[in-house]
């Protein structure tokens, strides 16, 4: 594996400390970028940043430190406080003066622009590590180390397109969800639930869906679309269960008459 190195030649002014918060971190610590060769990460701009804490102003110390990465799968561009000086995978020299005032700001000391190469595949994962770091007081090694927080740039897929499906009924029954999302191609269900006295006689929308169980139904039923591709809605028709119709022969209200024997049936 082929390791590229921004080397971190930083003018901080620390003080002498029994215990030190003080960091390096690469902010944000997850990325994501998509695979192939050109492509930047999400978010762009990733930080190194310095944060001073538990130090007071000190006598000229400096820290020396490298970020590590894999650049077959990743370039980088550089600004802020740093100064390229050969093409990816040659060291970046960054360099933060503190202007005689011996105390130097905590924050973004320099800004990394990482794009993928060919190399970069899906589910990668690449780490930016900080590595050879050396914390000097006058050119003596400091007794006190800041702490390390690196990052990581996962080569992702693109995330799916959303489509929207609402969905409606007339009265006699509701339909739930009222509005869902769904990724693009995908099916969406939606259920039709009747009244008691109502039956479901008509669904349909977001292409040719499947109702189950079959209509009419006086259960609830589960309309599945069609793969959806854009915005759609979903329409749901209620109508009252008739009313049973009762029929005889003969006819209700007229006589019945027997014409066997008695005692026969």
């Amino acid at each position: 594996m082929k390791t590229a190195r921004l080397a971190l030649a930083v003018a901080l002014c620390l003080g002498a400390a029994t215990a030190s918060a003080s960091s390096l971190s690469i902010s944000p610590a997850a990325a994501t970028a998509l695979p192939g060769a050109g492509n930047a990460t999400t978010p762009t701009p990733i930080n190194v940043a310095y944060d001073n804490a538990g130090y007071t102003a000190g006598n000229g110390d400096a820290i020396d430190a490298e970020v590590a990465f894999d650049a077959t799968k990743l370039s980088v561009a550089v600004t802020g406080n740093c100064s390229p000086t050969g093409g990816n995978g040659s060291p970046v020299i960054i360099a933060a003066a503190d202007a005689g005032s011996n105390t130097i700001a905590s924050g973004s000391i320099c800004v990394m622009t990482f794009t993928t190469t060919a190399g970069a595949a899906l589910n990668d994962v690449i780490n930016l590590t900080f590595q050879n770091v050396s914390v000097t007081s006058g050119g003596l090694p400091e007794a006190v180390q800041p702490t390390l927080a690196g990052g990581a740039i996962t080569i992702s897929a693109a995330p799916p397109i959303q489509r929207t499906v609402t969905a409606s009924g007339g009265a006699g029954g509701n339909v739930a969800p009222a509005s869902q999302q769904v990724n693009d191609g995908s099916t969406a269900n939606v259920t039709a639930t009747p009244n008691a006295g109502f039956q479901v006689t008509a669904i349909s929308g977001c292409g040719a869906g499947t109702p189950s169980p079959a209509l009419p139904s006086a259960s609830p039923v589960v309309y599945t679309t069609a793969a959806v591709t854009a915005d759609c809605a979903v329409t749901a028709t209620f109508a009252a269960v008739p009313a049973p119709v009762l029929a005889s022969t003969p006819a209700n209200g007229t006589t019945l008459s027997c014409n066997g024997a008695p005692g026969n049936v």
